[in-house]
């Protein structure tokens, strides 16, 4: 993949000085088997970078959620290229110091590759750092380790996460690297190798500064392997970071790389779920229930799901359970459930329109207005971190998310029974009955619209691995336009129907 050409300013981004012949491993070390470098910068996918400009506008350091969200995502696609999990950033991400996230997220990409963590933050090579920050360059050496490396990341960015992502994923030719001007150059890579450098070095620890120079953030880290190992830290992986690690700040499931699909799952209004190229967490099926499923949605920070049921009630696998309408007065039935990537809860909606929030923010719904028709169905707004509903006449109601467009006011053949987030665009499909698409702000691959269907279409999903989706049938197939196909129940004796489907 090739990058855009890079702004005079972006390129004035990153500068470098490593001390190790090369990266090789100095005496007293522990050699480890280097990691490949990427072969060319990463391009990131347009919904990343709009969610990025759309979110990061504070300076010369921006700390909201939408923009540590966005920035993460782009962490994460970084991850997903290289065939690697996401990561979630500790709970207490927005109350640590800049220094402090730039340490958080370099032991985040060591652990996600199976490295040792740096051991944590030392006001000894802290005070080294602040040096190159202030100086809006690279740190001074600090003299008498086994190994040091150095990073300076400034001129423009709004976060560690960005700085880390220029060292980790855009560090080659045509990045802002000023160390690599041309393929094989000797500083092509090096912030990464840096970072990664020392596998399994146990006694590793690192110092972070920061400081605006100019009106512009500027942060450094120095990497040591000490000769002393007695050397104290103020802010440690062990104390200060895992006990955060729980369900902090989720990943972003916003235009995961091309590598492959996690499949999907089928759920029955008996509460039984099918998995196919999925993790089955288990289901309600042949379980007694006070009403049928009518949905269930994906736990990003799991893997695992909720189903939920027309009373309001949630069951969840292998996700947490923040609570649900079962057993509360209803004025309609719910009729979907949709995760909130953000929060790790989730919403229910219902036939009126109406929300409830579990663990998740409260945007507005459409309880309590006049609606020509009810509401069918929900799916969040990966990128903005909102959600859309829509009605059986094909209309959408977004909050805290972008409208796009709608079937509403529309004729149509057959009414519209779901929605579906398009993670590379921002935009969304609608689904009807018939198995006729409907796509808004997102690329339409095709529809079951106009062929016979043994059973009628109850559900889209999206794939994010590769762009497209799958419809579902109240039999159990599944049609999958610019999707892989896993399987399906199509066929097979089912005890209820299928009424929906979900990663």
């Amino acid at each position: 993949m090739t990058r855009p050409t890079a702004t005079p300013q972006q390129r004035a981004l990153v500068a470098l000085v490593l001390v190790a012949v090369g990266l090789s491993v100095t005496a007293g070390a522990s050699a480890v088997v280097p990691h490949a470098d990427p072969a060319t910068n990463l391009t990131l996918p347009p919904p990343l970078l709009a969610a990025q400009q759309a979110s990061c506008r504070s300076r010369p350091i921006d700390n909201s959620a939408a923009c540590t969200r966005a920035l993460l995502a782009e962490v994460d696609y970084g991850l997903a290229t290289e065939g690697l999990a996401p990561v979630s950033l500790p709970s207490n991400w927005a109350s640590l110091t800049t220094a402090e996230q730039t340490f958080v997220i370099v032991d985040l990409e060591r652990v996600a590759r199976g490295l040792q963590p740096f051991l944590g933050l030392s006001f000894i090579w802290g005070a080294d750092a602040q040096i190159g920050a202030s100086g809006n360059g690279d740190p001074p050496i600090p003299p008498g380790n086994l190994w040091t490396a150095t990073e300076w990341a400034g001129g423009g960015i709004v976060s560690p996460l960005q700085a880390d992502f220029i060292w980790m994923y855009d560090d080659g030719v045509g990045g802002p690297n000023i160390d690599c001007p041309s393929t094989g150059g000797a500083g092509c890579w090096v912030h990464r190798d840096n970072i990664l450098a020392e596998g399994s070095c146990t006694t590793c620890i690192v110092g972070a500064g920061y400081a605006v120079v100019n009106g512009a953030a500027s942060v450094a880290a120095v990497f040591v392997e000490p000769s002393d190992t007695s050397t104290p830290l103020s802010f440690s992986w062990a104390d200060n970071v895992v006990p955060y690690l729980g369900r902090g700040i989720a990943p972003l499931s916003v235009g995961s790389a091309p590598q492959g699909t996690g499949g999907y799952r089928e759920v029955a209004s008996d509460g039984g779920i099918f998995a196919f190229g999925a993790r089955f967490e288990g289901s309600m099926g042949g379980q007694q229930l006070h009403a049928p499923i009518v949905g269930m949605a994906f736990d990003p920070w799991t893997g695992g799901y909720w189903e939920v049921a027309s009373d309001g009630g949630v069951f969840a696998f292998n996700a947490p359970f923040f609570g649900s309408m079962g057993g509360q007065q209803l004025n309609a039935p719910i009729v979907g459930i949709a995760a909130d990537v953000g929060t790790g809860g989730y919403w229910e909606v219902a036939s009126d329109g109406g929300v409830f929030a579990f663990n998740a923010r409260f945007y507005g719904s459409m309880g309590n207005q006049r609606l020509d028709a009810p509401i069918v169905g929900i799916a969040p707004d990966g990128i903005t971190g909102g959600y859309l509903e829509v009605a059986r006449d094909g209309g959408v109601f977004s909050f805290h998310a972008p409208f796009f467009g709608s079937m509403g006011g529309q004729r149509l053949d057959a009414p519209v029974v779901g929605v579906a987030f398009d993670p590379w665009t921002g935009g969304y499909w609608e689904v009807a009955r018939d198995g006729g698409v409907f796509a808004f702000n997102a690329p339409f691959f095709g529809s079951m619209g106009g062929t016979a269907l043994t059973r009628p279409v109850v559900g889209i999903a999206a794939d994010p691995a590769v762009g497209g989706y799958w419809e579902v049938a109240g039999d159990g197939g599944v049609f999958n336009f610019n999707a892989p196909f896993d399987g399906s129940e199509g066929g097979a004796a089912l005890t209820a129907p299928v009424v929906g489907i979900a990663l």
